[in-house]
């Protein structure tokens, strides 16, 4: 843990700019606000502006495991980086704030419990149908292409099975941390899609674009998903 933690003050553009830091508080608050779009008239009780919680120590102290898993994610452009995390890590790391919000509110308790565990089931489906398709469950094998139609299957199948178990519970992301948590397990949606564009697009754009431009494209692609997804829940 302590070398990880001095890679990463060595690698500070993950922490302060990219995924982390400042393009992860803008990205966050742009899939907050597509999300209270799509929710309009499905959820009245979605978010209306990032609502915090009332103890900003506290509120920025959960906001630190989110972004520790933004900035450890293997997306381009940024720089590689030695350590990774794995999909069971990230899902903890990036869904603590919600679960300390439905614990707070009382959702983990009783009849309404049950209505939540068919999210977090697809949630697990996904990243173990994603971690097959790899070969492995660490985030860092999401970015290699399969060499079977059964391992995209699984890839593609397995992101698809993330974003609907998302979508499902998706309430409106209450204060920052929660809406850090929610565009980390969007990325991790979206990073099977990157990888199909990759592959789709090797040898069509110049060297050096597919860092820079697949990236973006594969999020709007998964968040588009995630908006379907959210607006058909029930």
């Amino acid at each position: 843990m302590g070398q990880m933690l001095g890679s990463l003050g060595q690698a500070w553009l993950r922490l302060l700019l990219y995924p982390g830091g400042l393009a992860a508080f803008g990205l966050a608050w742009l899939l907050a606000r597509w999300m209270r779009f799509v929710s309009v008239g499905n959820d009245q009780k979605a978010d209306r502006g990032g609502q915090r919680f009332p103890h900003p120590p506290r509120e920025i102290a959960a906001a630190l495991l989110p972004l520790l898993a933004l900035a450890l994610l293997p997306v381009p452009p940024a720089r590689s980086f030695p350590y990774g995390i794995d999909l069971v890590t990230a899902l903890a790391l990036l869904g603590w704030a919600r679960l300390r919000r439905q614990a707070t509110d009382g959702t983990l308790e009783g009849a309404r419990l049950r209505t939540l565990l068919p999210g977090y089931g697809l949630l697990l489906l996904g990243a173990m149908a994603m971690g097959t398709g790899a070969g492995g469950m660490e985030l860092s094998r999401l970015l290699r292409a399969p060499d079977t139609a059964l391992g995209w299957g699984l890839l593609l199948g397995g992101s698809g099975l993330w974003l609907i178990g998302q979508g499902r519970l998706y309430a409106g992301a209450r204060g920052r941390a929660a809406q850090l948590g929610e565009l980390g397990q969007l990325w991790i949606g979206a990073i099977p899609i990157l990888t199909a564009l990759t592959a789709g697009m090797a040898g069509r754009l110049p060297a050096g674009w597919a860092g820079w431009a697949l990236p973006p494209l594969a999020l709007l692609i998964a968040a588009l998903a995630l908006g379907l997804a959210r607006r058909i829940s029930p």
